[in-house]
């Protein structure tokens, strides 16, 4: 795992991406007239991207790993901001209060993660992204089977010409987003969730679901 992440580092912090960096950072200070805490709360935030960028094109360690080494990240940054704010005197003690809240909601979601075994993105454990949009396709294939009336899951084989992992990888993500609900061994299309309405309704929920979900779970 060592050895992959260092190379997806190399392969990563080319001497143009990072002098890419440097430049957005100055462009932001000198041109932009952003402040001291602005470029500080930037450059942790930049920091945790690539840290991200880095764990995920290894693609050697688990998802909540990567959630609680930028929980861990954010909050040690906090802590020096804040401390640095307080021995100088100069900026505003808000900027370290939220991203330590930011570190302490991704070190949750991470023991959230530990603790039901599973990701609350669907699409997590597909292998690429020509998978995700083969996966999506035919997630829609068997909603537009399943207008007609519930099928089973073999029925939902037969109607859509996908093998039975095909049929199960879309079947998990259309179930966990509430678009086909299971009645025992028959699967039905859920119209609530569909439309503009629900989709509306889904813009300002999701968000809000997935910010309490560490609390959720945790708290269960």
């Amino acid at each position: 795992m060592r050895h992959a992440l260092l190379r997806s580092a190399r392969e990563r912090f080319t001497a143009r991406r990072l002098l890419g960096l440097a430049a957005f950072v100055v462009v932001l200070y000198a041109l932009l007239d952003f402040t001291v805490d602005g470029i500080v709360s930037v450059c942790i935030g930049l920091a945790a991207v690539e840290l991200v960028g880095v764990v995920t094109d290894a693609d050697a360690v688990p998802d909540r790993h990567v959630k609680a080494g930028i929980g861990a990240v954010v909050l040690v940054g906090s802590v020096v901001l804040a401390v640095e704010f307080a021995r100088t005197g100069d900026g505003e003690l808000w900027l370290p209060v939220y991203t330590f809240l930011a570190g302490a909601w991704f070190l949750a979601d991470a023991t959230a993660d530990a603790r039901t075994g599973t990701n609350p993105d669907p699409l997590e454990d597909v292998d690429s992204r020509s998978d995700v949009m083969a996966t999506l396709k035919h997630a829609n294939r068997i909603a537009t089977a399943l207008e007609d009336g519930p099928l089973t899951r073999s029925e939902l084989h037969d109607a859509c010409d996908l093998d039975p992992d095909a049929v199960d990888d879309a079947l998990a993500i259309t179930t966990k987003q509430g678009i086909v609900v299971r009645d025992d061994e028959r699967y039905r299309l859920d119209r609530s969730e569909l439309g503009t309405v629900a989709f509306l309704r889904g813009l300002l929920t999701r968000p809000i679901r997935r910010i309490v979900r560490p609390a959720r779970v945790l708290l269960s």
